[in-house]
């Protein structure tokens, strides 16, 4: 059966900035950039193409019930168009989380601290129109839009790391001004990039 889920993706130039920090922060955390501290864990970027928002995962399906979901979605995304104020708009990530936990942290993900109202509104239609297939999968309560940045295995503490600072933004400025220049990332938004996608694995992106 294919595994199968709802997503918007980072594009654009923000997706290359993004990649290129990631990248060249996990490149110089596993070749023992952090001194006096020992890596036991290997901790993989996600790269530009892979860089998305999770509105639903929905898991495996069966494949004789592809079709009605894939007119479902495209329904659900028509019904939207008429009750959003607007098309289009910015998602801005500021905050950085460790999960599930910071001293067991296996994805590093950046979340939104103020959603704008239309997230609210395309999670609540979208988990409603497809909720019956989601039959094989454990539905959360909440939804938690995250942009995934690092996959790390096997869970590690990454409290005491700064995972988004490469090498020559702390040559040349302070944390905090580190922070300023990287956050937040922005996502712009539209209802017709909000796209049923297949995976593997569960984050490798096929279609």
């Amino acid at each position: 059966m294919p595994r199968l889920f709802i997503g918007s993706f980072l594009e654009g130039p923000e997706a290359e900035r993004v990649s290129a920090i990631t990248k060249a922060r996990a490149s110089q955390i596993s070749s023992g950039f952090l001194p006096g501290r020992q890596i036991e864990f290997k901790i993989r970027a996600l790269p530009k193409e892979k860089l998305h928002m999770t509105w639903l995962f929905l898991g495996e399906v069966n494949s004789s019930a592809v079709e009605e979901l894939t007119r479902q979605f495209a329904s659900t995304l028509t019904q939207l168009k008429q009750k959003l104020s607007r098309s289009t708009f910015e998602l801005s990530y500021d905050h950085l989380s460790l999960w599930p936990s910071e001293d067991k942290a296996r994805v590093v993900v950046l979340r939104p601290s103020m959603p704008p109202q239309e997230v609210s509104l395309i999670d609540s239609e979208i988990r409603a129109a497809l909720s019956t297939f989601q039959e094989n999968e454990e539905v959360y309560p909440q939804f938690n839009p995250h942009l995934t940045l690092f996959r790390v295995s096997p869970a590690a503490d990454l409290r005491a790391i700064d995972l988004l600072a490469t090498q020559t933004f702390a040559q040349e400025e302070s944390k905090s001004k580190i922070s300023a220049a990287i956050l937040p990332v922005k996502q712009t938004i539209t209802i017709d990039s909000i796209r049923l996608i297949k995976s593997e694995n569960g984050y490798t992106i096929i279609a």
